[in-house]
């Protein structure tokens, strides 16, 4: 396997088993700053994993951020439980800071497959029901696999969020690969070939994508940005790009999305005041 194959299986494809929708939780629920691994349990009898960040303070404080963060992709018939830990706690939790923070691991083959979906919002519902969450300060990101889903889940179900912030994913509804592309030009080709996101914008929307991204070509958010200037010139857009980062340079990428964030926060609540 040549090292572009490599890194496309590693850090885009999503290779998991279905399942149903969350039942209830395994585990008692934290009340203190610090990263979680948890496990819920399905509805069918199985285990449903996420990563789950609390802030300082968590037990006193009222109307917190809610970040959902889809991890990058996963090479194998089933993701582990810990996965979206592992991503969150990798990635996530130093970059948006003050907020409650859950990461879950993919149960279907694409981000925005109704197993996937009904999953989240089922998880969704639970924090909420725990934790002190202002509905309208829900971020939906992800990274590459998990950037290409931030894009699909939040164009489909923009009513559950508040914001949305695709990190090197592309505006494309991504589908596992049938033959995994061994080029960046069968990867261009592949992508190419993919549904495009199609959504009239009611939220802001914040992109970081890098000229330097070998797996996931800028061209493709580039273009679909341009367009949203002429077709929705009123949307709250963001584009935001790095000029030499790899797909796996990760730190540049999550620096652009810390200062994203505050950018964000500050849209939430200029609209509030506006109201």
């Amino acid at each position: 396997m040549n090292d572009f194959k490599r890194l496309v299986f590693a850090g885009l494809f999503v290779g998991l088993s279905s399942t149903s929708a969350m039942a209830e939780q395994t585990q008692d629920m934290p009340t203190v700053k610090g990263d979680y691994s948890q496990t819920t349990q399905l509805a069918d009898g199985t285990s449903y994993g996420y990563g789950l960040h609390l802030p300082k303070n968590v037990n006193k404080r009222k109307n917190m951020p809610l970040v959902v963060a889809l991890h990058y992709g996963w090479a194998g018939d089933a993701a582990p439980l810990d996965y979206g830990f592992q991503f969150m706690e990798s990635m996530m939790s130093t970059t948006f800071k003050n907020a409650i923070i859950i990461a879950p691991s993919s149960v279907s083959d694409s981000w925005h497959a109704p197993a996937n979906t009904n999953a989240l919002f089922e998880l969704m519902e639970d924090i909420k029901e725990t934790y002190s969450i202002n509905d309208e300060k829900i971020l939906l990101t992800g990274y590459s696999a998990g950037g290409f889903g931030t894009w699909a889940i939040g164009a489909d179900h923009q009513e559950e969020f508040s914001a949305i912030m695709p990190i090197s994913g592309a505006p494309r509804y991504m589908e596992p690969f049938e033959v995994p592309p061994e080029t960046p030009e069968q990867m261009l080709e592949h992508l190419l070939g993919l549904p495009k996101i199609n959504a009239q914008w009611d939220i802001p929307v914040y992109v970081i994508n890098s000229h330097g991204d070998q797996n996931v070509p800028i061209s493709l958010t580039t273009a679909y940005i341009n367009g949203l200037e002429i077709t929705q010139p009123d949307a709250n857009v963001t584009f935001v790009t790095l000029d030499d980062a790899a797909h796996f340079d990760v730190e540049p990428f999550m620096v652009e999305a810390k200062a994203g964030f505050k950018v964000i926060k500050q849209a939430w609540k200029k609209k509030k005041h506006c109201e």
